[in-house]
């Protein structure tokens, strides 16, 4: 399982005590598990991109109105269907309904969520 390494003196006391977690302590190095990718990170044109192509939209109308920092590559890997953290679909979620004045949900956008860790 992958993981991601955090100081020791930074974060000890937080780790310890936290029961979402399950980590090592080693080396005073705490291990915390990352959400990782499916084995095939390609998942296949999204809903999204049919989407933007029935209502006409570029990702740079979505990269224009998002009101968060978003990247042409991030909208266009959302559409191809490229593997995304949760974060960076949300990201492109919040953009979307940005560009089209309406509310959606992930589920509308994506036909994958995160694998459990």
């Amino acid at each position: 399982m992958p993981v991601v390494a955090i100081s020791h003196l930074a974060r000890h006391n937080h780790c310890c005590t936290s029961t979402n977690f399950s980590h090592q302590i080693v080396f005073g190095v705490s291990e915390i598990p990352m959400t990782t990718a499916p084995e095939s990170r390609d998942l296949g044109v999204q809903p999204l991109a049919e989407l933007m192509e029935q209502l006409e939209l570029k990702p740079h109308d979505l990269v224009e109105v998002s009101p968060r920092q978003i990247t042409h590559k991030m909208v266009s890997r959302a559409m191809k269907g490229r593997w995304l953290t949760k974060n960076t679909r949300r990201i492109v979620l919040q953009a979307f309904c940005s560009a089209t004045g309406k509310t959606w949900r992930l589920q509308d956008l994506f036909n994958y969520d995160n694998p459990p860790c």
